[in-house]
């Protein structure tokens, strides 16, 4: 699923959203919800110390939701990258599906 600002948006609503099931306060919802980027709010989430689990709980969110539209047809994993490729969160999936794609190089 396609998430560019100019075709979608929601990125704001939704880390604000995961922020809150996290634990975040209302004073650092309101601090993400100012925030301009993505990357403000990955500087912010890491001052608070919600960094890992926003970026976890969005990534398997993302990824139940990806399982849906194939119907449960096709396994899906989920990795969540930064501007850099820096890998922020996995879904659990991801790792299942990296070994098996592994193994299928070694058979």
């Amino acid at each position: 699923m396609y998430l560019h600002s100019h075709t979608a948006g929601g990125q704001r609503e939704i880390v604000c959203t995961h922020a809150a099931l996290a634990g975040a306060d209302q004073g650092q919802i309101r601090q993400l919800y100012a925030c301009n980027t993505t990357r403000e709010m990955q500087d912010a989430l890491e001052a608070f110390g919600l960094a890992e689990p926003v970026w976890q709980s969005i990534a398997e969110s993302a990824c139940e939701n990806c399982t849906a539209r194939t119907r449960g047809a096709v396994v899906t994993g989920l990795l969540l990258l930064d501007e850099e490729d820096r890998i922020l969160a996995a879904s659990r999936q991801a790792e299942t599906i990296r070994k098996a794609w592994w193994n299928c190089g070694t058979n």
